[in-house]
This record gives C-alpha cells, structure tokens and sequence, in this order.
C-alpha cells in the first residue's frame, strides 16, 4: 500500500514491487538503445495499470545515462515488478541503477554513492 503522502502522486520508488507486469520485453539492442526503451517500456505498463497516479507518473518518467557498454542483450520478463525488471537489467550490463523520484540514472556499479538517489540496484 502507498504511503499516505504518496497516495494521490505516485513516484516511481513508491511502485517498484507493485504491480506485477505482465510480460515485459526488451529486445536486443545497444547499451544505449535499451537504457532509453526502458522509459517506454516502463511507461507503457504503467499506463495501463488502474493505479491512481500511474499515467502522470508514465508522463514524468525519465531515464539517464552516466556510463557506457559494449555489446547487446535481450530481455524477456514474464509477470514480473519493475524492480526484478530493472535487476535483469543491472545483472545483464553489469551497472548501478539509481532511482529518484520519477528519475532512473543507470551508472558504473562503483559510481553509485556519487549521485542522490532513494533506491540503489546493482549486479
């Protein structure tokens, strides 16, 4: 259950184990290509989800970049939270994902304590 200062505006941390997604698909691509179709794909979900809040919180999501990789992966999630979403991911590039707000930062792993953030996932 969102926390009572949450409930009528949602931020991203406040949804990351709820709720479940269906499917999520993320296809082979660069490192840079799926760090910014995380932002679609994210938002799509929670567009749909009958959360209040969760289409303004679709609109406000954003995704940064503070690293690079080489390479290209593919991930495919069935029912699964954003979290165990984002997890895949870090495990996969090996990166620190940091989240604030309605903001999902993906830096190197050892970079993690040098931005602000509320959530940290790492490989």
């Amino acid at each position: 259950m969102l926390g009572k200062a949450s409930e009528s505006t949602p931020t991203l941390v406040d949804l990351l184990d709820i709720p479940k997604i269906p499917k999520i698909e993320l296809r082979q691509s660069t490192f840079v290509d799926s760090a910014f179709s995380i932002e679609g794909i994210l938002a799509s979900a929670l567009a749909v989800e009958e959360i209040k809040g969760a289409i303004p919180l679709a609109k406000r999501l954003r995704v940064l970049v503070g690293t690079l990789r080489e390479g290209k992966h593919a991930i495919l999630k069935e029912s699964t939270s954003i979290r165990e979403f984002l997890q895949e991911y870090a495990t996969k590039w090996s990166v620190g994902i940091l989240i604030q707000g309605d903001i999902i930062m993906i830096v190197d792993a050892n970079d993690v304590n040098r931005f602000e953030h509320k959530v940290a996932i790492l490989p």
